[in-house]
């Protein structure tokens, strides 16, 4: 392909995204930026060597080089941020928006465009057209340092209409990638076009013959395409912003990247979202500092996938009580059916270090919890008649009780290599109560599911959160590998260790991660070993 036509690719798909500005707002709807080139490469080479691909990383530094050839991208400056912005008026072909090139030298580029066989020409307005071959035209400017590229029309770079770099590409030192959609800035007409071509692709979907499914399985999988639809026709009609960001620090090795999405003020989609941030969960109490794993998660399922679900765990529930060896599952199943069909999800789990060993930690929400035991009980009772007696002793059911509530205590088969050497323990102990389950494996896991019973109810908790600490996992992995000493190298103190992922409701809905190029490295070490 040439590069005529590469750039006439490039340039009009960006112009041709959903971008608006009303009359008079100079603010662009779409703005799309990325750090400078040469930071960018850096930080690509840097990431692969730490993940243990020095050898990707030389072939991504020849490819480039190879690209870009012996004198490189003359006339570009490779030290400032690059990017896109766009913009529509009303009506759907109202279109502006430019790509903007960081410039160090107009001369030395034009040359480069010229080696490059790109063919163009100069008009009286200082806008230079350059001839595609294709039905439409590229365009492009030298304005602020910067080299402004469009296509379609010239109106983009008319001087009232170019933005200044400085300001539509602000960002922060570390962000590689970073990106601003207006989303109540489209037009009512782009917005009704997208929904129903969604609607429609996913109806397909919908429809697409799937032998064996059930009538279970076919009413959650259309619950679920239906219940998308219907959240992306509510982000369209009453979405405000989307924004992502992405960066890394190579000074200081952080990695994060950070996703947001608000809505109209006193929109419904604004109360659902805020109510996100009110609903503190059940077991926020349960996450603790200096755990090697927290997490937790709670929601509320949507009543057309709670209905959904009421319908196959009803299937389900016949389906086994009409085979003999499964007569037991489907008690089971039932005694499950009002927790599942409830609607809501809510549990956490977490894992805590125990001298050499660690104690895992896991509750989750139920509902009528007690029949749910007594469900267990019998069937255990019943199965314990019909064990050896070394088999029995593994199962000890009212072993303790804390605050009322009952513990039962399973052992696990005391042979298995990899749970002695990550819990250091056959136990597992495990509690109900009418509105939750505790369950506790490993050394002290007595005491942890006693905790876990009692803790704060409802502490103040994101909607989402798994938070990795790889410091503290590192006796695991060093045990496997026989590099005790990697883990204090590179997380000194216990510090920059954590990899951590989590949600959150309340004026936007967030999405975050974080991590350090430790964590990387030390992976990347791990899977070499």
């Amino acid at each position: 392909m040439s590069f005529r036509k590469f750039a006439v690719l490039l340039v009009l798909p960006i112009l041709s995204l959903p971008a608006v500005a009303r009359a008079g707002d100079q603010q662009p709807t779409l703005v799309v930026r990325v750090g400078s080139i040469d930071a960018l490469l850096g930080n690509i080479k840097a990431l692969v060597k730490l993940a243990g691909q020095e050898e990707a990383a030389r072939n991504i530094e020849a490819l480039i080089q190879s690209k870009i050839g012996d004198n490189g991208l003359e006339g570009v400056d490779r030290t400032r941020p690059m990017g896109a912005y766009g913009r529509l008026g009303k009506e759907l072909d109202d279109v502006q928006g430019a790509l903007l090139i960081p410039i160090a030298n107009e001369t030395a580029f034009l040359k480069l465009l010229k080696n490059l066989q790109v063919r163009f020409s100069k008009d009286k307005d200082d806008i230079y057209t350059i001839e595609t071959g294709a039905p439409v035209n590229a365009y492009f400017r030298f304005a602020n340092k910067y080299c402004y590229v469009t296509a379609l029309t010239t109106d983009a770079l008319l001087p009232k209409n170019m933005l200044d770099p400085a300001k539509v590409l602000a960002g922060k030192a570390a962000s590689v990638f970073s990106a601003t959609l207006r989303i109540d800035q489209l037009p009512e007409a782009a917005k009704l076009i997208a929904a129903a071509h969604l609607e429609q692709e996913l109806q397909k979907v919908d429809d697409a013959k799937h032998p064996g499914d059930s009538a279970g399985q076919r009413a959650l999988r259309s619950a679920g395409i239906k219940e998308f639809v219907k959240i992306a026709a509510a982000v369209l009609k009453d979405g405000k912003e989307f924004s992502a960001d992405v960066g890394f620090d190579k000074d200081s090795g952080e990695i994060y990247g950070a996703f947001a999405l608000s809505a109209l003020p006193g929109s419904a989609l604004a109360n659902e979202i805020a109510g996100m941030g009110k609903n503190k969960g059940q077991f926020g109490g349960l996450m603790q500092k200096g755990a090697a794993f927290n997490s937790v998660l709670h929601f509320t399922m949507p009543d057309s996938l709670t209905k959904a679900l009421t319908i196959a765990m009803a299937e389900l529930e016949s389906d086994m009580r009409n085979k003999a060896k499964q007569a037991h599952a489907a008690i089971l199943v039932k005694a499950l059916t009002p927790t599942v069909t409830a609607g809501q999800i809510d549990c956490a789990f977490n894992m805590l270090p125990s001298g050499k060993h660690f104690t895992l930690v896991g509750a989750v929400k139920v509902k009528e919890g007690q029949k749910l035991e007594g469900t267990l009980r019998e069937l255990l009772t019943d199965a314990l008649t019909n064990l050896p007696a070394a088999e029995k002793e593994k199962i000890k059911l009212d072993a303790d009780s804390v605050s009322g509530v009952k513990i039962h205590r399973f052992n696990l088969p005391e042979d298995d290599p990899g749970l002695a050497a990550v819990l250091g323990d056959s136990s597992v102990h495990v509690a109900f109560r009418d509105d939750a389950v505790f369950v506790a494996l490993g050394k002290g896991g007595l005491a942890a599911v006693k905790s876990a019973v009692t803790a704060k109810a409802e502490a103040a908790a994101p909607i989402a959160l798994y938070e990795v600490d790889m410091a503290r996992l590192a006796p695991l992995f060093a045990q496997a590998t026989g590099q005790a000493d990697l883990a204090d190298k590179l997380f000194p103190g216990g510090r920059n260790g954590t990899l951590r992922f989590v949600v959150e409701g309340g004026s936007a809905l967030t999405v975050r991660f974080h991590t350090h190029a430790a964590v990387l490295q030390f992976l990347g070490q791990m899977k070499k070993n």
